[in-house]
């Protein structure tokens, strides 16, 4: 895929510690935070979830873990952590 498919997609070792608010309270790991829309229900306004926040979405050639398919060219790749596909 290219680079700027890549950017789409969501990666996998994205992580992101989260807290309660307190300080004696424990830490979860989310790896894949959401963005939020608020949607009313009656008078109420609801949280929903929108999509993948774009903080944890693949950062391509950028990433130690991406990986160049051929050796010419440079405009394919693959997510190194994934392997290759070997349909593509």
């Amino acid at each position: 895929m290219t680079e700027e498919e890549a950017q789409t997609k969501w990666c996998p070792k994205f992580q992101v510690a989260t807290s309660g608010g307190e300080v004696t309270s424990t830490f979860e790991t989310d790896n894949r935070p959401q963005t939020w829309a608020e949607v009313e229900v009656g008078q109420l306004l609801v949280p929903v979830p929108t999509g993948i926040h774009h903080t944890a979405t693949c950062i391509a050639s950028a990433c130690m873990a991406w990986r160049w398919r051929g050796r010419q060219g440079r405009t394919n790749g693959y997510c190194g952590f994934a392997g290759e596909d070997p349909q593509a």
